[in-house]
């Protein structure tokens, strides 16, 4: 399981002032102590390789993934962790009262 989850949080934020006027005020508010943003660069593809995205200086318009740096019960990730960690541990005791009852 990755330790940070994201989430695709804003698309089409258009490669312009206006796009950039609100990354930076994003920015300026984002709870920095609980999250973290990174910005990947969207648009064609034709003349900057064919990767997930597009480098920054070429891309057409971006998308915003809000990670959480923290996991604690605000994060969904802590409950599927806590759950697939239990479910581990009663997989383990099956098994080991399977071997003492033979039953493999």
């Amino acid at each position: 399981m990755k330790k940070n989850n994201f989430v695709h949080f804003l698309t089409n934020v258009p490669n312009s002032s206006e796009g950039w006027d609100f990354i930076r005020q994003l920015k300026k508010h984002l709870n920095t102590d609980r999250y973290k943003i990174r910005i990947k660069g969207r648009g064609s593809r034709k003349k900057h390789g064919n990767q997930s995205y597009v480098p920054l200086p070429h891309s057409e318009h971006y998308s915003i993934y809000v990670d959480q740096k923290i996991i604690d019960f605000h994060n969904p990730s802590f409950y599927t962790k806590e759950n697939w960690e239990m479910r581990n541990n009663l997989r383990e005791i099956k098994n080991k009262i399977n071997a003492i009852l033979g039953d493999e």
